[in-house]
């Protein structure tokens, strides 16, 4: 639960020290975002992908789809969209 919280605070200070000098480009994105998780469905990266999915789109808009590709040592989702 701990490693959870660090890596939840960790993201908190990412998006508050970056989201003010990015704000323009997310506001003109219009489109939807594929994000792509290289584990499975339920696990902390999967729960933790959606949860910033949703705050993301709520404050700026854009819609996101999260798409879990697991397997092969993250090698089918690092090749997803390389195509």
């Amino acid at each position: 639960m701990q490693g959870l919280r660090s890596v939840i605070a960790s993201l908190t200070i990412f998006a508050a020290f970056f989201g003010p000098c990015c704000q323009g480009a997310w506001s003109q994105t219009t489109r939807t975002i594929k994000l792509v998780v290289p584990f499975p469905p339920g696990g902390v990266a999967d729960v933790l992908a959606r949860l910033l999915a949703e705050q993301i789109g709520r404050a700026q808009g854009p819609t996101f789809v999260v798409e879990n590709r697991p397997g092969a040592a993250t090698m089918i989702a690092t090749d997803a969209d390389s195509r």
